[in-house]
């Protein structure tokens, strides 16, 4: 594990480099300090860093303004039919229908997105155990074919509901005219310069194996994590030790907690604060954004250790591989370092932790190759 300054992960994603990816603490200021020797205290939390707190609470929502309606949110028995009869003889396609009568030509053709999670989610669920048979075309066709039966039961709905529109030329986006533009576009933009690939931590769901954006994320504030205080031996005291500012401790190096034939340098983060823990904490380059920043500025290496499943990887070493960081691997991880003799104390931490909004199961951190957008040539245009 790469060791730094405050509660990084997520999960046990943030105890992922414990194996062999290991390297400082890394400190604001002032940690406490007696003597030339001894052993730097550091604490590690199983849980994920840039997550916004509610505090809030839902104090503005009564300054949103927002319609008032008695429109009920589900329908149950006979009052799904008989009300659709009654929204029948009121409501069809209003705005439309008002324009043309107003002299306007009106054109109006329906389209449905057929791509997306949710859509694979729902096949694979239905599949079950069957699905880990399928080739990845294999189980695209079959959420081709879901899209497009739910595609032709809402079309029939709206028909059903009088809506004036062009049905004989729908646009779906599995069509592949569809598909062959949004290609073009995406081309325009790479040759552009728009378009990157970049290795980097990002918001992995293991339960729905992608990468999320934080707008794809819900925060439990009960989530209960494993927190721990790990000792790490000092081997080379900082030459100004004597001052006991946390800076000066640069350029020192401890042992590593569970590799006996490594070393863990020290190195400062300005992200780092006095205010939690014992201003010491562990660096997961692979697991943390502002760990992954760190790395990036001394480099040290970024290899990720976890796979897509959220289980550790072969190299992680035959004590941890093949187990999941947010369970099983997190009390292996505990119990080597108990054996290490280098586990001071350990607490349970409830704190707000980001979940899959889709499983409700929690995330992690994990460095992968992603796409991303480079929007800062075209952000002043966009704003205009």
């Amino acid at each position: 594990m790469r060791w730094g300054l405050r509660p990084r992960g997520p999960g046990a994603a943030a105890l992922a480099a414990a194996w062999n990816l290991w390297v400082p603490p890394r400190f604001p200021c002032r940690p406490r300090w007696r003597g030339t020797t001894g052993s730097l205290l550091v604490r590690s939390v199983t849980g994920a860093s840039n997550q916004p707190q509610n505090s809030s609470n839902g104090s503005y929502r009564d300054t949103v303004l927002l319609p008032q309606t008695s429109f009920p949110m589900k329908l149950l028995g006979r009052q799904q039919p008989d009300t659709e009869l009654e929204i029948q003889q009121i409501l069809k396609d209003i705005a439309n229908r008002y324009h043309m009568m107003r002299g306007s030509k009106i054109h109006f053709v329906p389209g449905w997105d057929c791509h997306g999670l949710p859509i694979e989610m729902k096949v694979l669920s239905e599949l079950g155990g069957k699905a880990q048979n399928l080739s990845a075309m294999e189980i695209r066709e079959k959420a081709r074919s879901f899209a497009k039966a739910a595609n032709e039961k809402q079309k029939l709905a709206f028909i059903r509901w009088g809506i004036m529109a062009d049905w004989n030329n729908c646009y779906y986006t599995f069509d592949g005219r569809y598909e062959a533009r949004q290609l073009k576009i995406f081309y325009q933009m790479y040759d552009k310069g728009l378009i990157y690939r970049s290795y980097k931590p990002v918001f992995w769901s293991p339960s729905s194996r992608t990468a999320l954006a934080e707008a794809e994320l819900e925060y439990n504030p009960e989530h209960v994590s494993r927190s721990v205080y790990v000792k790490f031996p000092l081997l080379k005291p900082s030459p100004k030790l004597a001052s006991l500012l946390g800076v000066d401790l640069e350029n020192g190096t401890c042992a590593h907690p569970l590799i006996s034939e490594r070393e863990s340098p020290l190195l400062p983060a300005n992200h780092v604060t006095m205010m939690k823990g014992t201003g010491l904490v562990h660096t997961a380059p692979a697991h943390g954004m502002e760990d992954y920043s760190v790395a990036s500025q001394h480099n040290l290496s970024t290899d990720c250790l976890v796979n897509e499943d959220g289980v550790f990887t072969d190299a992680a070493g035959p004590e941890l591989q093949n187990k999941a960081v947010l369970k099983e691997g997190t009390d292996a991880v505990i119990m080597m370092l108990q054996a290490a003799k280098n586990l001071l104390k350990e607490e349970k931490l409830v704190h707000s932790y980001p979940y899959d909004w889709r499983t409700k199961k929690p995330v992690v951190i994990r460095a992968s190759k992603q796409w991303f957008v480079n929007i800062t040539d075209i952000k002043t245009t966009a704003k205009v």
